[in-house]
């Protein structure tokens, strides 16, 4: 909720900067324009930070810190992996959502990859 919030305060902010006469100077401009540049900054931080505790530690945490991964972590980061496989192999960028085919690819590469087979 506290996101949607902040996405449409800094939406109304930019709306507002971007247009010729709320901007009078190049200082204004400049200003405006490391204001955004924070507040992108910052998002990005924090989703990152999110990611991260969505799909638990990397190679190298695990690894060097000794630090291990949940059940529902090793889930989430497989799924991360067959979606950004699935959106590298894609030539030319991807549409902003995947078709009901493609999620259930995914889901069954993740199933198969997850679950012990049995001969």
């Amino acid at each position: 909720m506290k996101t949607c919030e902040i996405s449409s305060g800094s939406r109304v902010i930019q709306l507002n900067t971007l247009e010729d006469r709320n901007v009078t100077d190049k200082a204004q401009w400049d200003a405006a324009l490391k204001f955004l540049e924070t507040s992108l900054q910052h998002r990005l931080e924090a989703t990152e930070e999110n990611l991260r505790q969505q799909v638990g530690p990397n190679f190298y945490e695990r690894w060097l810190q000794w630090q291990s991964s949940s059940e529902a972590q090793k889930l989430k980061s497989s799924v991360r992996s067959e979606l950004e496989r699935l959106l590298s192999s894609v030539e030319g960028g991807h549409k902003s959502h995947l078709p009901y085919e493609e999620v259930s690819a995914v889901g069954e590469n993740c199933y198969a990859t997850i679950s012990p087979t049995t001969t």
